[in-house]
C-alpha cells in the first residue's frame, strides 16, 4: 500500500464553519502534477469529503475560469477576513 504523503508537492487548508478546504498540489508515480481540491464536511454524525482534480495539462484553462467567475462576487465582500477563520 503506498503512503499519499509521498506524492504531496505543496498543501494549503483552510476552515469555513463546519467545512474544511484543502488545495493540494500532488504528483503521479510518473511525475506529473495535479491539483486535488477537498471539501470535507461534519454532518450529522459523520464526515462527508468530496473531491476535484485539475491535471497540469488543464491548469490554465481552470485558472481562466476562475478568474471569469470571480467577477461574478462582490470582491469587498468575499475578501474581508471573517474573525472566525483561522489561518
Amino acid at each position: 500500500m503506498s503512503d499519499n504523503r509521498h506524492n504531496e508537492v505543496h498543501t494549503e487548508k483552510f476552515f469555513a464553519g463546519r467545512r474544511t478546504y484543502y488545495v493540494d498540489v500532488k504528483k503521479t508515480s510518473t511525475g506529473d502534477k495535479y491539483l486535488k481540491i477537498t471539501e470535507k464536511r461534519k454532518e450529522e454524525g459523520r464526515i462527508d469529503r468530496f473531491s476535484v482534480f485539475i491535471y497540469e495539462e488543464d491548469m490554465s484553462k481552470f485558472i481562466n475560469a476562475l478568474d471569469a467567475c470571480k467577477d461574478h462576487f462582490d470582491l469587498n465582500k468575499v475578501f474581508v477576513k471573517d474573525e472566525n477563520d483561522s489561518y
